[in-house]
């Protein structure tokens, strides 16, 4: 049931983007010589879910922005410890739609803090006209706890024809501070998270430490 009336919400997203890398703060000039060559634009898709009939978009940052995976991480060289700084900068997005249409979009906000990346289709284009967009209703959620039974959204790949795909799971840690986590195993990252009674319980991120 939730398959057949959420899953439309849940879309890829194609991203180029262009990440670029260097030390924060002092460092040996080989190591950052070595950083500035790892700059590069590449492809990728990440998993989005619309949380707006509007055409907005939620997904996880680490999964479009590949640079914030690493930006601010320290990290152990011969020459001692360095702290890394990488910036991506977010060239094209494209919304693919559950029926292969691809719509332009922007990247209109991040949120390092919980990990997440706000997409805005460009709604005034000529592939949106005529779309309707279905959305996840975020006021209708639902606190979860420990061993309770979860419900992902998702969607295969491009090799599996992008179909829908759900996966079943249970909360097997909660975080509370600064603010609430759930963790739970699922597949991929981006989508939404649902209890068994159909209620909203989150979008899934990824979480790591610096």
């Amino acid at each position: 049931k939730l398959s057949a009336e959420q899953g439309d919400a849940v879309v890829w997203l194609s991203v180029i983007a262009k990440t670029s890398m260097s030390v924060d703060g002092d460092a040996p000039a080989q190591i950052k010589a070595a950083l500035a060559g790892q700059d590069k634009e590449s492809r990728s898709e990440a998993i989005g879910t619309i949380v707006d009939a509007s055409g907005l978009i939620v997904t996880s940052l680490s999964a479009m922005d590949k640079g914030s995976m690493v930006d601010g991480k320290t990290v152990n060289t011969p020459m001692g410890p360095i702290k890394l700084k990488s910036v991506s900068e977010i060239k094209e997005v494209k919304v693919i739609m559950p029926d292969g249409t691809e719509i332009p979009a922007d990247l209109v906000m991040k949120d390092a803090d919980l990990g997440l990346g706000f997409i805005k289709i460009r709604k005034d284009s000529k592939e949106a006209q005529g779309v309707t967009f279905k959305a996840v209703n975020l006021a209708d959620s639902a606190k979860g706890g420990l061993l309770d039974d979860c419900i992902g959204l998702g969607r295969l790949d491009e090799n599996l024809n992008r179909e829908a795909s759900v996966i079943t799971t249970e909360i097997s840690g909660i975080t509370t501070k600064p603010r609430t986590f759930y963790r739970v195993m699922t597949d991929t990252t981006g989508c939404p998270m649902f209890l068994s009674t159909g209620k909203l319980l989150g979008i899934s991120v990824i979480r790591q430490s610096s």
